[in-house]
């Protein structure tokens, strides 16, 4: 018992570092706003299109960057809309859709997910498109804070996720 005592401060410790090097990876994290009553009423405003900004898997971080993709043309690349029971958007190069379901406050599961089937680019802007619907369908939690949806969970092996998204105005 002892053994275990003395190694947890080293490991709060560790996790305190990774989750503070992965938030300054890609900017700094914004203030949460008040909670609301998202069972009945998610606050997330329906019809809005949100552009992934960061993706965070285990120890691989990719931030996009966005400028960079409207001037390709390639802005909704890597995008997602949230509209009750629905989710869909445009992943690297494939349009994608399938269920969301609001379980209480804070949680959000993403199930169903299908795509059209054209030829991407693989790592397209350094992620894969398989890697961000992956991660879309281990979605186990929301939130938003401070104008970025904040979309995490767990991948099949148990390695946390993160995505970060904006919407088109910030």
């Amino acid at each position: 018992m002892s053994t275990e005592r003395s190694s947890l401060p080293a490991a709060l410790a560790a996790i305190v570092a990774i989750v503070v090097a992965l938030s300054a990876a890609c900017s700094t994290a914004p203030e949460p706003e008040p909670p609301r009553d998202e069972a009945s009423s998610p606050a997330l405003p329906a019809g809005t299109a949100w552009r992934l900004t960061a993706y965070r898997s285990g120890g691989r971080s990719v931030c996009l960057d966005r400028a960079a993709m409207d001037a390709a043309g390639d802005g909704d690349a890597f995008s997602l809309a949230l509209d009750g029971g629905r989710v869909g958007g445009l992943a690297s190069c494939n349009r994608y859709f399938g269920e969301a379901a609001w379980d209480g406050p804070g949680g959000l599961s993403i199930t169903g997910l299908g795509s059209t089937k054209m030829a991407c680019l693989d790592d397209a802007y350094g992620l894969a498109e398989f890697e961000y619907l992956a991660a879309l369908s281990a979605v186990g939690s929301w939130e938003l804070a401070g104008g970025t949806l904040l979309l995490r969970g767990r991948l099949p092996d148990g390695s946390p996720v993160e995505l970060a998204f904006s919407s088109p105005g910030r």
